[in-house]
């Protein structure tokens, strides 16, 4: 009778290379998605400032009366808030709201009769080192 004295146990090489590649894989996987949910997350977080910003700059355009609702009269409330004026020129403002958004306020009368005139603002502002997003909101202010 035979008696086996090879019984040697523990990993080869090969065991141990194979769970290596499984755990680097793994690994990968799991900071991709990661990134993935951050920068997602990161993007949803600046767009809704943006917008916070642009009800908050609609919100004080509302509370004026049409005959008020000129660049000089709105740029009085924008240090409110927070928002600072580079350019102002024919009707058409732009400047900074903090913390990196640009914004450019229009105010014009499309038809040119005196009985609405058209508000519009873009905002755009930085989600990722590379990407930059711009939203464009318009209301109309009529008068009554």
């Amino acid at each position: 009778m035979k008696t086996n004295l090879k019984k040697q146990k523990g990993f080869t090489t090969v065991d141990m290379t194979i769970a290596m590649l499984v755990i680097i894989i793994f690994v990968s996987i799991v900071a991709s998605v990661s990134y993935s949910v951050y920068s997602t997350s990161t993007e949803a977080t600046r767009t809704a400032a943006a917008l916070n910003y642009a009800v908050d700059i609609f919100e004080c355009i509302g509370a004026l009366d049409f005959d008020n609702v000129t660049i000089n009269r709105i740029q009085s409330r924008l240090p409110d808030l927070n928002m600072t004026i580079e350019a102002n020129s024919n009707g058409v403002t732009k400047g900074k709201i903090k913390k990196g958004y640009d914004y450019t306020l229009t105010i014009e009368d499309p038809k040119g009769d005196g009985y609405v005139k058209l508000i519009t603002l873009e905002i755009e502002y930085k989600v990722s080192a590379k990407n930059t997003q711009k939203m464009t909101l318009q209301r109309l202010k009529a008068n009554a």
